[in-house]
């Protein structure tokens, strides 16, 4: 599903801003998802107001930046080499839960966090030196090897 969708982002980003994209694919989910919420509507007058803020700060904070922030990237950079981006979220996990949680990884979680980094690293080295060849030999922009420089390139120019 998540593939989909971002193979379906990407043509959208060219006529629409991230923040629209975002905006409709967030509404398109709520109405995929309103079939399911019968339980809900039992329920949400007996659940407190904290925790009615929560789940509609969780909906739609983390969740709406992240969106936003993702089909920003999406507009500057391939599909195929952001996503392998998302590879990172392990290693990362793994090095917040041991600063704010105190929680110490075993040897298979870091074996497993440093191979999803390896993984990352190999795959933009390919996808760099591909388009190098692609293009004659040229050097490859600095905006492929890491996704930070996709949130920091200027937009694109019009299609």
């Amino acid at each position: 599903m998540q593939g989909t969708f971002h193979a379906a982002q990407k043509p959208l980003l060219g006529r629409y801003t991230g923040f629209e994209v975002t905006v409709y694919a967030m509404w398109a989910g709520t109405l995929f998802v309103l079939p399911l919420t019968g339980a809900l509507v039992h329920t949400l007058p007996r659940a407190g107001n904290s925790a009615i803020l929560a789940a509609a700060f969780l909906g739609l904070v983390p969740s709406a930046a992240g969106f936003v922030l993702w089909a920003y990237a999406m507009a500057r950079t391939a599909v195929g080499q952001l996503t392998t981006s998302l590879y990172l979220v392990p290693a990362a996990a793994i090095a917040i839960s041991f600063v704010w949680l105190r929680q110490l990884p075993s040897v298979v979680e870091l074996a497993g966090g440093a191979a999803a980094i390896v993984g990352v690293i190999v795959a933009n080295n390919q996808h760099r030196a591909h388009r190098a060849g692609s293009s004659g030999g040229g050097p490859a922009r600095a905006d492929t090897v890491a996704f930070t420089a996709a949130l920091t390139a200027p937009p694109p120019t019009a299609r």
